[in-house]
């Protein structure tokens, strides 16, 4: 079920799977920040641990905030609308040379960004089935029983 896009997924799985990968992706890109001004070939090696050492992380949490969103009755296909936010945010960021407007930006994602993952993970679940399938307390229930 961890890396299927179907069926749903309860606030303390969304938690269990993208709490650590947000802690994993902060600490190594503060790893990577320090190693990147000490030359080429280690921008090398910093470029490919972010390719790899990201991917499959943040696949799980790709995975982890589809069945968030089938819990709260809502279609993965949000995943791309917060996907472009983020990159407009980017593109503005990196298209501005005014210290203070990047400033803004970079606060306004990053608490864009908060809200979503709050709104995911704090909300509670449809309660009974939907059309993503049973609730995940109710599967839960039934595979304790069994």
């Amino acid at each position: 079920m961890l890396l299927s896009f179907k069926g749903r997924a309860g606030r303390r799985e969304f938690w269990v799977i993208v709490g650590p990968i947000l802690v994993w992706n902060v600490a190594l890109i503060s790893a990577l920040e320090a190693v990147a001004p000490h030359g080429i070939k280690n921008i090398l090696a910093a470029l490919l641990v972010l390719i790899f050492g990201m991917m499959a992380p943040d696949f799980l949490g790709v995975t982890a905030i589809s069945r968030r969103l089938h819990d709260l009755n809502r279609s993965a296909w949000w995943i791309y609308g917060l996907g472009i936010v983020a990159r407009l945010a980017q593109s503005t960021y990196k298209g501005s040379s005014d210290v203070v407007a990047r400033t803004g930006v970079l606060i306004l994602a990053v608490l864009l960004a908060g809200a979503a993952i709050g709104y995911l993970g704090l909300r509670k679940g449809d309660p009974g089935k939907n059309q993503f399938g049973p609730a995940p307390s109710a599967k839960a229930s039934k595979t304790a029983t069994s």
